[in-house]
């Protein structure tokens, strides 16, 4: 990330909601209340406007969005919405099996913190996000309270580099945080961006920051049996895409080496990879669409 503005991934993949809420089919499978409140949130910011959400809704355009998701991993927009079903969940599970508090790191302009801390007044919810992202979305939460009043009492942004700051350090200064209490921790399009050294250092002070029964929700892009990125058909113009955005990968496991390494943190690997087509699309009838499969979704728990 550029230190001076945003995720651009961030933008993206609000702006992705906000085209999928236009298809029939797959407008019910998204998360409750999330897009008209991702539309309000992007229009807020100025990263959408009218117009944009108008000419999102015409056939010919659909298309053309279509058919440049299809030179990279097709399916790639549908999985920007299946996967905010996923998350949004495996949070609701998560606080139902008792999870006292919730901490997502690298929440961008998503607003599953906002959508949970109004339905659970009674939980915590914690949100640490690069000063950058974290300046935009107090800016966008800001504009859409005008017309709801205050955020949520038990909603807390923190903005912190976690590349020079610790988990540790940014949740010692909110008094709220028990760390014997069991939580559920999201990292999201994180993980990927930050080398193995720092992955392990930040699963391990998750460990720290929780108590039995926590369960931690994260999402990785694999690397191939020959080291190779899974980054669909233009891997290396993928990962240079990214690159140039000063967004580069830094950190794409193979799959065998993910159960070691949590559990070298203290978690264990509870589901290696959702099969999001099975869970939403084929009880959705909607089983023969695209889905992209570059961003793989894990659970762990922990030990």
């Amino acid at each position: 990330m550029r230190r001076n503005r945003p995720s651009r991934s961030a933008v993206k993949v609000a702006q992705a909601v906000a085209f999928l809420d236009g298809d029939p089919a797959i407008s019910p499978l998204l998360p409750a209340g999330l897009a008209p409140l991702n539309e309000r949130l992007l229009l807020t910011v100025g990263r959408l406007k009218p117009r944009h959400l108008r000419a999102m809704r015409r056939p010919w355009l659909r298309r053309f969005f279509l058919f440049v998701d299809s030179l990279g991993e097709p399916g790639q927009l549908l999985h920007v919405g299946i996967r905010k079903r996923l998350v949004d969940d495996e949070a609701r599970a998560a606080l139902a099996g008792g999870c006292r508090q919730v901490l997502v790191i690298g929440g961008g302009l998503d607003t599953l913190s906002l959508r949970l801390a109004r339905d659970y007044p009674d939980r915590l919810f914690l949100e640490l996000d690069h000063p950058a992202s974290q300046q935009l979305k107090r800016e966008a939460l800001a504009g859409l309270m005008d017309g709801d009043g205050e955020l949520p009492l038990n909603l807390r942004l923190l903005a912190v580099d976690l590349t020079s700051t610790s988990l540790g350090a940014a949740l010692a200064t909110v008094g709220e945080w028990d760390r014997s209490a069991p939580m559920f921790a999201l990292a999201e399009g994180v993980l990927m961006y930050i080398d193995v050294e720092h992955v392990a250092a930040l699963l391990r002070q998750l460990h720290d920051a929780c108590g039995a029964g926590s369960r931690l929700l994260f999402s990785t892009i694999r690397s191939g049996a020959d080291g190779r990125m899974l980054l669909g058909k233009r891997p290396r113009l993928a990962a240079a895409y990214l690159a140039v955005g000063g967004e580069p990968l830094r950190w794409t496991p193979r799959a065998e080496e993910l159960a070691p390494l949590l559990a070298s943190a203290g978690w264990r690997l509870v589901e290696e990879r959702f099969d999001l087509r099975q869970r939403y699309l084929v009880p959705a009838g909607l089983a023969e669409r695209p889905l992209g499969g570059v961003e793989i979704y894990s659970l762990a728990e922990r030990a």
